[in-house]
């Protein structure tokens, strides 16, 4: 089989910005994308609408600030996602509801707070998550209750005020614990 591979790290145009609707239309065939480096602010709806056969993909060390929900809604063999290195402050929870192969998510050195239950209840494959250093304050305990495949959760430099139940699973490093109520 055939691999198709675009790697455009460091080197996006403005035609992204200008066209973010278009950008990888008709690349049906296309497995794995590579857009780290850039100036991207958001990842829109259409944007990888067409790009249903990826399996990896890394948008890290962009600017992204916005992921609308549906912005991997047909992306359901992405295997490998990288999101590290933004300005997120949360993911909507319907935003990996379809990516039920996912096995790795990266969404380390972002501005997140919470990781809501909903946001990876669909995502049965996952195996690595990575959400070191963020601004997490709290990991409900049935979080992750439904990633059965989970094999690391990294917390690592994160500060937690309630552990709950997650030390089974993850690396926490440098994780501070402040078990007051």
């Amino acid at each position: 089989m055939e691999r198709h591979i675009i790697d455009n790290s460091r080197s996006l145009t403005e035609q992204y910005n200008d066209d973010r609707q278009r950008a990888f239309y008709r690349l049906f065939y296309l497995q794995t994308l590579n857009l780290s480096g850039n100036s991207i602010t958001t990842l829109h709806s259409q944007t990888f609408y067409y790009n249903t056969r990826s399996c990896r993909l890394s948008v890290a060390q962009n600017n992204i600030t916005d992921i609308q929900p549906s912005s991997f809604q047909t992306n359901t063999n992405l295997c490998r996602l990288d999101l590290s290195e933004h300005k997120l402050t949360s993911t909507h929870p319907e935003t990996f509801s379809y990516n039920r192969e996912l096995e790795w998510l990266d969404l380390e050195r972002n501005n997140i707070t919470d990781i809501q239950s909903s946001a990876v209840r669909n995502i049965s494959a996952l195996q690595h998550f990575d959400v070191a250093h963020n601004n997490i304050n709290c990991v409900q305990s049935d979080t992750f209750q439904h990633n059965v495949e989970l094999q690391l959760l990294d917390l690592q430099c994160t500060i937690l005020l309630h552990r709950a139940h997650i030390v089974q699973y993850c690396y926490i490093g440098h994780t501070m614990y402040n078990t007051a109520t």
